[in-house]
Formats: C-alpha cells, structure tokens, sequence
C-alpha cells in the first residue's frame, strides 16, 4: 500500500480483501482517524501489526485474517474500543492472547485460531458481553498451545452461540460455570487433554445442537445428562448409541449439521 493512502482523511472504509497485496502496512494508514472498516483478509501482509492499532478509535470491523503476519498481538488493541469485527485467524502471530482484548465490551466476533499463539487463555475474554463467535482452533501444522483450563468466566458469554477451542492443549475440567451459555449453538472442544465429565450444568443450554468433545481420552463419555438434550443434533462421539462410542449422531439427526464449527 502506498504510504500517500494518509491524503484520504475522510476514508471510513478501505476493503482490499483477496487481493495479492504483499508487504508491510504503511505507518501512514494508522492515521485515517475516520477508518470504520479496515478489510485486508487473503492478502500477503506480512511483518508486524502496528501498535498504532490503537489509533483508530472508530474502527468497528478490522479483518487481517490469512495473510502473513508475525510477532504478537499489541496491546494497544484494546483502545479500540468500538471494535465489534476481529479477525486475525490464519497467520502467524505468537506470544499469548493479550487480556487488552477484554476491553472491547462491542465485540461480537472473535477470530484468533489458525496461529502460533501460546500460554493461557485470557479470562478477561469471559468480559466481552456482547460476544457471539469466539474461535481459538488449532489444526495441522500450526503450532499454537495453550496451558491451562478453560476459563470459568466464560460462563459469562450469555450471548455466545459458536465456541470453536479444537486443538489447543486445554487442559482440567469443563467449567460448570459453561451452563451460563444460554445461547450456545455448537461448541467444540475437541482434540484437548480435557478430563472429568460433562457438567450437569450443560442441562441448561437448551439450544446446543452440536457439541464435539471427541479426542479427549481423560472425558468421561457415559451418557449422563447429554441423552436428554433434545436440541442436540450432533454430538460427538455419540455415548448414547448403545455400545459405540463412534462418532456419528444421535438417532434422530441427520448426518451433518450447519452448526458444527
């Protein structure tokens, strides 16, 4: 991008998505104080994300996803707080999720698996009340782990309704507290090192319909209160098919759903 892109003042919406943009972002872009949408998904950006990020305080959907980004997260996020859009997914960002993140209270979605991300999950996520997607996911090659258990503020989120954490390395039980996702439509927590049960809680989330806790050998899969959930449509792997634990649904699902992340 040109560096001249700072004689745009009043630009509010810059969309270059799926492009073959490369480079580094001019330092001059950060200083469109009007920037509402900054859309920059399938492109070949590399080098860091600015800290000057912080700058655009009107910014309300920031879309950086799959390109080539390194290094970590700034904190400096966090100031802008009329944020509701956040994607950073498919790059190759490192260092932990910055707890700065909990300060965007319009947040509704936010994308930050598919990188190199480690250490714990931040519960200050559990402080974004206007949430609806929240991804971590892990799969293939990329190296993310995270250390710890799955936050219980996450029980908070009473507006969530997709989790997708596949594949990071979480670690102790599920959270009783979950139950508080009243809005829940799918959840994945699959291929963690989870162990215990599902919490009776989970009784409460009367809109899940796809729930994949497969891949972690320490979760107990007995039935339990998982059979009575009639809004589950697919659960994986499935204890209520007498003798399997495969991975197909429930009798009275088809074989796939919208709604498994």
């Amino acid at each position: 991008l040109p560096s001249k892109i700072k004689l745009l003042k009043n630009l509010e919406s810059l969309d270059l998505i799926g492009n073959r943009f490369e480079g580094e972002l001019p330092p001059e872009l950060f200083s469109l104080s009007n920037l509402t949408e900054l859309r920059l998904d399938y492109n070949y950006f590399h080098s860091h994300i600015s800290t000057k990020i912080g700058m655009l305080r009107h910014l309300r959907h920031l879309l950086l996803g799959h390109n080539q980004f390194s290094g970590t997260i700034p904190t400096q996020i966090g100031r802008a707080s009329q944020l509701t859009h956040l994607s950073l997914c498919h790059n190759q960002l490192t260092a932990t999720i910055p707890s700065e993140i909990g300060d965007l209270g319009l947040l509704q979605e936010l994308d930050i698996g598919m990188n190199a991300m480690v250490g714990s999950v931040p519960s200050e996520l559990g402080r974004l009340s206007n949430l609806l997607t929240l991804r971590l996911r892990k799969i293939g090659n990329y190296t993310a782990d995270f250390i710890g258990p799955l936050p219980n503020e996450f029980g908070s989120l009473s507006k969530l309704t997709f989790l997708d954490l596949h594949g990071i390395q979480l670690t102790g039980t599920i959270p009783s507290e979950l139950g508080g996702c009243e809005s829940l439509l799918s959840m994945n927590v699959s291929a963690n090192l989870l162990e215990g049960t599902i919490p009776r809680s989970f009784e409460k989330l009367s809109k899940l319909a796809a729930l994949d806790f497969s891949q972690n050998k320490h979760l107990d899969r007995t039935p339990g209160i998982l059979c009575g959930m009639s809004a589950l449509t697919d659960l994986q792997p499935n204890p209520c098919i007498t003798g399997t634990e495969s991975h197909g649904n429930n009798s009275n699902s088809s074989r796939s759903t919208p709604y498994l992340l």
